[in-house]
């Protein structure tokens, strides 16, 4: 009878530990992670939506020079652009 006694101690002992792990709030290294994850995932959807417009821009031939330097009409003409002799 003192065995079985001993084994409930045990068990109740091992019972209150495990659900101590379950009572505990995040951490401030889980929160953190977690707001950090956040913020890359929002940056890769403004990337995913940015992509997506350069793409409809291209697909439909609605695009214009990116820059005011005038454009290359022949080969004899690039070294200049890029002083070049």
């Amino acid at each position: 009878m003192d065995n079985h006694n001993e084994l409930e101690n045990i068990k109740n002992e091992i019972i209150t530990k495990m659900g101590e792990g379950h009572r505990k709030s995040l951490s401030w290294n889980n929160t953190l992670i977690t707001v950090i994850l956040g913020v890359l995932t929002l940056v890769s959807i403004g990337q995913m939506a940015e992509s997506i417009h350069i793409l409809n821009k291209l697909k439909s031939g609605n695009f214009g020079s990116s820059s005011s330097a005038s454009q290359v009409t022949s080969p004899q003409d690039a070294p200049a652009m890029v002083g070049g002799c």
